[in-house]
């Protein structure tokens, strides 16, 4: 197996890769059409991603997820009695996992004032709605 160095190096190079195109949009002219410059970041995010997803990195994007200390980090709460407690309402910063281990928590608000969230019978098939039942 590559040891640690070879890994960080493995992933630097994908960043590297990602960063080229930048030195033809910083050089362009200042009056250029932004459509194009939005086009250029689009295509660096995409590559970043891809550098990102080849090493196996997972998106954390909780909205609307119950929310789980272990992967979320809430910074604040807000009154919604239209979803369970503890239901994560706005994601202010995304987070990322690798390999099961969280290089950086999601940070979150979660709700307040809503009805307590159910156990989850692990008997049953879960179900992806955080609408207390009664509320539609």
């Amino acid at each position: 197996p590559p040891d640690d160095k070879s890994l960080v190096e493995n992933a630097i190079n994908g960043m590297l890769t990602s960063l080229d195109p930048h030195s033809s949009y910083m050089n362009a002219d200042e009056a250029a059409d932004t459509t194009a410059l939005k086009a250029g970041v689009e295509a660096v995010y995409a590559k970043l991603q891809g550098t990102l997803e080849r090493h196996d990195v997972v998106l954390i994007d909780p909205q609307g997820e119950a929310s789980d200390a272990n992967r979320h980090q809430a910074v604040g709460t807000a009154e919604d009695p239209s979803v369970y407690d503890e239901t994560v309402t706005q994601v202010y910063q995304k987070g990322y996992e690798m390999g099961g281990h969280i290089l950086r928590p999601a940070m979150v608000i979660v709700s307040t004032g809503g009805e307590p969230r159910p156990v989850e019978d692990p008997e049953e098939s879960s179900s992806n709605e955080e609408t207390p039942a009664g509320d539609e």
